[in-house]
């Protein structure tokens, strides 16, 4: 089965578009992610799950890749490209539009990043009330929290960005592209990091505050957390559990009304 959109003709898209295809969107970041992963970590992995999940869920396409997001806290690192909240919002403003000004009646945005998902969020809102069409957002971390809490053998702060769960995923999916000879682990401590102990400490415990900082004067590697327990095999099972859930979330939308 082809599910990538780019690689369609006009013709074999109608056909989808007339059987009712969900079209999934993969949304990313072009970021750094400390010395031993890539800056395309968060759209390479989102990448792949929605390529998966299509696979599976069938009579679904992949839209090419939106490779970049809003990473203004990552702006001290060389390497990362970030988008404005509004250039991002209108982005997907255009391309979601010209989805359903085709007729796809199922559009996903699959994400990774998350600073993407508030603006993700008040765009599917916002273009709901523009349009009256209803395009769906999942963001891929929420699939595999529990999971990594089963399976991790960091503590809790190590894993916030570039450690033991993304690192796990890239080893899996790009192992060439990892190096954990020149991996650095720094816990993320509320407290000492921000100053503000209900501060976000890992990915599966965001906080109950939220403010904007610069993570190179507070992380200098730019890692926050402990990439170094990570193994292939996590980053597998990890995988497997993302994609069984929002192959069942994305299951039930696509047959919703």
């Amino acid at each position: 089965m082809r599910i990538h959109w780019a690689t369609l003709s006009e013709a074999d898209i109608s056909v989808a578009r007339d059987d009712g295809a969900l079209v999934i969107v993969p949304l990313g970041a072009v970021e750094q992610h400390g010395a031993h992963l890539p800056v395309n970590t968060d759209i390479a992995i989102a990448a792949a799950v929605a390529d998966e999940v299509a696979r599976r869920l069938g009579n679904s396409l992949v839209t090419p890749p939106i490779h970049w997001g809003y990473s203004s806290s990552h702006m001290g690192f060389t390497g990362t490209i970030s988008l404005r909240p509004g250039t991002l919002q209108a982005l997907l403003e255009d391309i979601c539009g010209s989805l359903v000004t085709h007729g796809f009646e199922k559009v996903t945005i699959l994400s990774s990043h998350g600073t993407n998902r508030p603006i993700a969020q008040i765009f599917v809102r916002e273009f709901h009330a523009a349009t009256g069409k209803t395009v769906s957002y999942v963001h891929y971390t929420d699939f595999g929290k529990q999971a990594f809490n089963e399976l991790r053998k960091s503590e809790k702060g190590g894993e916030m960005h570039a450690g033991e769960f993304e690192t796990a995923l890239q080893m899996f999916l790009n192992p060439e592209l990892v190096d954990l000879s020149v991996g650095h682990t720094e816990y993320v401590h509320p407290e000492r990091h921000f100053g503000i102990a209900s501060a976000s400490r890992d990915i599966t415990e965001a906080g109950r505050i939220s403010f904007g900082y610069d993570i190179k004067s507070i992380f200098p590697t730019g890692v926050m957390g402990d990439p170094m327990p990570a193994t292939p095999e996590l980053g597998a099972a990890l995988f497997e559990r993302i994609v069984e859930g929002i192959v069942q979330v994305l299951g039930e939308y696509r047959a919703a009304p």
